[in-house]
């Protein structure tokens, strides 16, 4: 049985998540948009005055593009898992720089059976 237009209307999941999506929409045009330009700014200069990024502003800058992508995913249909504070913040990757790569132990050479032989 086919349901009529009112009763197609009347289902409150379908209002409830038009509300998410209006709050989510804020969020990202507000909040989100204005902490991209901040962050681009201050890597900008810190690039420009220190010569890298800084990496600890990375993860973060990770974080918030994933959650960008999660809002827009559930405001177009795309998901129906509502993304942060409903869900968890998402998981970023640990950011690898140059500095932490050579700060890291050099494997010790093992002594080959040729080394032995010529002692």
């Amino acid at each position: 049985m086919t349901q009529t237009l009112k009763e197609k209307l009347s289902v409150t999941d379908k209002w409830i998540r038009l509300i998410f999506m209006v709050l989510f929409a804020i969020v990202v045009y507000f909040i989100a948009i204005t902490l991209i330009w901040l962050i681009a700014i201050f890597q900008f200069l810190y690039t420009l005055f220190v010569g890298k990024p800084n990496s600890a502003l990375l993860p973060f800058s990770e974080g918030l593009s994933i959650y960008i992508q999660q809002i827009m995913a559930f405001v177009t249909y795309v998901k129906n898992e509502k993304p942060f504070p409903f869900s968890a913040w998402p998981h970023t990757h640990p950011v690898i720089t140059k500095e932490k790569e050579e700060a890291k132990p050099k494997p010790k050479a093992k002594i080959t059976e040729e080394k032995e032989e010529s002692k």
